[in-house]
């Protein structure tokens, strides 16, 4: 009895391997809570909003804004450029989307 329906199902999973290889790769496609998405938009104009009334030392304001969007900045030697440096900013939207957003 376990003879006949092992193979059968054993036939079912090399089907299924196959549609596996052949199917088209999936796209990254990364769907985010309404919610999260509105709050990313308050962030932004927020800092769009601090940014366009000029930035003086010790604004508390504009480094906030800042803060909210900005998860890393790294600054490497880079004396190819002018300068002599570059520098990588990563958002926090980067951790959920990845180095393509």
């Amino acid at each position: 009895m376990l003879g006949p329906r092992s193979t059968a199902l054993n036939e079912q999973r090399k089907q299924v391997v196959a549609e596996l290889h052949t199917a088209p790769p999936s796209t990254d496609v990364v769907a985010l809570h309404p919610a999260m998405l509105a709050r990313y938009e308050e962030q932004l104009t927020r800092l769009q909003d601090t940014l366009s009334k000029g930035i003086r030392a010790g604004d508390s304001e504009a480094a906030e804004a800042m803060r909210d969007l900005v998860e890393t900045v790294t600054v490497f030697r880079d004396p190819s450029k002018l300068g002599g440096v570059e520098v990588q900013i990563a958002g926090r939207l980067t951790a959920l989307l990845g180095e393509q957003a």
